[in-house]
């Protein structure tokens, strides 16, 4: 049973992680959805972000202590980094994490900053800070590692989408706080896509932004309402094999599906409590086999759908013990 599970990932060999975020601890299943082990319990507190390193490590980050914890593939924690100061490894509220070519980004939000360490947890530097210049944050929720090597920062605080390279170096901003193309308002997240292109949840201004590679606008697509394609306030995108983009649309109890143009193709669920249902969803996961992974806040579960639409299968139910989930928000890999 889950207590808010915040995210869902899926590794190598196929395992499902569950970031059970109330019940402060990580659920793994087999592809069958078979509970496989239960890792961190009593050691980590409100699990916010599941990913791997190239060897298979697990990372969590341990917001409620905010700490980034490594497990090895038995479940024993191998490492710990931070804890809740300013100071340089130290963390206050860590959410995101990317991993890419050795090195480990972790989104230090009430810091203001991105920390950056090695395979071996050593810190090597960071960037970021408090303030509304090239460069400064405020409250970053989301980090990810473009295709071609550079970060992208969703600095929520300042409504802005922040690039900058490897090493830290700030190298460009897009956006402002605005309706227009190109503007955000309380953006909730980003991703890109296989061809290049990043799709923006542009939460309250109640769209997704479409951006080539280089950020320049290229569509926006949703507006405010209840019908097909419309949204009350789009949370993560996810795409599938085809390049589809899905979004959860939070208040509207339902995930809508696109084509990688924005038009409209499909909803995914609607209002309620039994299997294939949905109540609240915010997380959203597909993996290799175009199966479409819902973490629904409402009904404390994680509900699996195929592209078309079809409910397949439903994992965990409100509670703290096996299988059971507690305000399940966010899925990722």
């Amino acid at each position: 049973n889950f207590i808010f599970p915040r995210g869902v990932t899926i590794d190598s060999n196929g395992l499902i992680y569950v970031a059970d975020n109330f019940n402060a601890r990580v659920m793994v299943y087999d592809q069958n959805f078979n509970l496989v082990k239960k890792l961190g319990v009593g050691l980590i507190v409100g699990p916010n972000k599941v990913i791997f390193d190239k060897n298979n490590n697990i990372i969590v980050s341990d917001t409620g202590n905010h700490l980034v914890r490594y497990f090895n593939e038995s479940g024993a924690i191998t490492k710990t980094l931070g804890s809740l100061r300013n100071s340089k490894g130290e963390f206050n509220f860590v959410t995101g994490l990317a991993y890419y070519k050795g090195k480990l980004y972790a989104c230090d939000s009430l810091n203001h900053r991105i920390q950056v360490f090695r395979p071996g947890g050593r810190f090597l530097f960071e960037f970021g800070g408090l303030g509304f210049g090239n460069g400064k944050m405020i409250a970053p929720r989301g980090i990810t590692v473009s295709n071609d090597g550079y970060v992208y920062v969703a600095d929520t605080g300042n409504n802005i989408v922040q690039k900058f390279d490897l090493k830290g170096n700030f190298i460009a901003q897009y956006g402002k706080k605005g309706y227009m193309p190109g503007e955000f308002n309380g953006l909730y997240d980003i991703k890109q896509d296989k061809e290049g292109n990043f799709y923006v949840a542009d939460s309250a201004n109640l769209r997704i932004q479409k951006f080539d590679k280089d950020f320049n606008h290229i569509t926006s697509f949703g507006s405010y309402g209840f019908g097909p394609g419309q949204f009350t306030y789009p949370a993560r995108i996810a795409f599938d094999s085809q390049n589809n983009v899905y979004v959860t649309d939070l208040y509207n109890n339902k995930v809508e599906k696109f084509s990688k143009d924005g038009s409209y193709l499909a909803t995914i669920g609607s209002y309620g409590q039994e299997e294939g249902k949905l109540f609240t969803p915010v997380g959203l996961y597909i993996d290799k086999k175009d199966r479409v992974f819902v973490a629904e806040n409402g009904n404390m579960r994680i509900s699996v759908f195929d592209t078309q639409g079809n409910y397949l299968k439903t994992l965990g139910k409100f509670g703290a013990g096996n299988n059971e989930f507690f305000f399940n928000s966010d899925i990722m890999s």
